[in-house]
């Protein structure tokens, strides 16, 4: 039995909290890929930094840090095989393994994103929505390895992402 068999193929929002393999999918697919490949945050107080390479930086208030997401979410340091698409990283044995803030696709701390629920419900329900409908498989058009374009703040995949979708 399905969770849309349970929910007698309603969407429903105890139904997508149940789909927790989904989840892993999606938080993987955001570790490989973020939607937003870097985030500012503004120093409020002076603070010091203190790399993993012992380097010490001071900040000072009113000074902008860039956090690099795509380096934190493909650094070996903190990723086996950051090249690999592996959902079971996320899975309920290993996601407590996972170092705080080296996974950011919504930030973190009490500043993360507000959306962030709302958001991860519409990727589940819209993606329920069309798996449970159609096949999809990707299209010639799309070029692999992806290659996004170069200085915009959302991640754009070049020529565009293009799939085709088969009714079942």
């Amino acid at each position: 039995m399905t969770v849309l068999d349970k929910y007698d193929g309603v969407i429903t929002y105890e139904g997508l909290k149940e789909m927790t393999y989904m989840d892993q999918v999606l938080n993987e697919s955001q570790r490989i890929l973020p939607v937003a490949g870097f985030m500012t945050k503004l120093c409020t107080e002076k603070f010091e930094l203190k790399g993993s390479d012992g380097l010490v930086c001071h900040v000072e208030p009113d000074t902008n840090v860039l956090i690099p997401v795509n380096a934190l979410h493909e650094d070996p340091r903190y990723w086996k095989d950051p090249e690999e698409f592996d959902p079971e990283r996320f899975s309920p044995d290993r996601k407590h393994s996972i170092e705080k803030f080296t996974f950011l696709p919504f930030g973190e701390g009490p500043r993360i994103c507000v959306g962030m629920r709302m958001a991860l419900l519409q990727m589940k329900a819209g993606l329920v929505a069309i798996l449970r409908k159609y096949s999809l498989e990707l299209s010639p058009k799309t070029q692999i390895p992806l290659k996004m374009i170069p200085g915009t703040i959302l991640a754009t995949p070049k020529g565009g992402l293009w799939v085709f979708l088969q009714q079942l």
